[in-house]
């Protein structure tokens, strides 16, 4: 506002008007600016936090997978000891193939055993990937928790 005064014209600046008005509006877009490289940050820590959530059924189902492997390669060796025993038990049985019959048992047994080996093995193989991934996503997770902070 202008008022006249001692002959000439002179500008009054009132509250409404003032020079924090004017650099109220100039520090909008610096504000606006922050608050998209925030939403664009928590948008990417969402990102991560879902990508860590997919992954927890993943390791669960393979580790639930393994453990049944091992109890079923635990019980068809129970069940090839029981085997062995019942055969060995019949009286007509002679000694070769009594000796014939536990070497193709114990033949099938190791396969399956390495079958399973190499199931765990494997299994191993996935569940340590999806370690270092979690690790990874981690370290994102908190570099987008330091840039998110410094923004605040």
């Amino acid at each position: 506002m202008y008022k006249y005064s001692n002959g000439s014209w002179n500008l009054i600046l009132s509250d409404s008007t003032s020079a924090p008005a004017a650099d109220s509006g100039s520090s909008k877009p610096i504000i606006n600016k922050n608050q998209s490289k925030i939403d664009d940050i928590n948008t990417k820590i969402l990102n991560i936090k879902q990508q860590i959530n997919s992954m927890s059924p993943n390791v669960q189902a393979l580790t639930f997978n393994t453990d049944k492997s091992i109890d079923s390669l635990k019980e068809d060796d129970y069940s090839l000891v029981s085997e062995i025993a019942e055969y060995r038990r019949s009286q007509d049985r002679d000694a070769f193939m009594i000796v014939n019959h536990d070497t193709s048992l114990l033949q099938r047994n190791r396969r399956t055993i390495s079958d399973y080996e190499d199931a765990v093995s494997a299994t191993n193989g996935d569940v340590q990937g999806y370690i270092a991934k979690y690790h990874q996503l981690e370290a994102n997770l908190s570099i987008l928790n330091n840039q998110l902070s410094a923004l605040k």
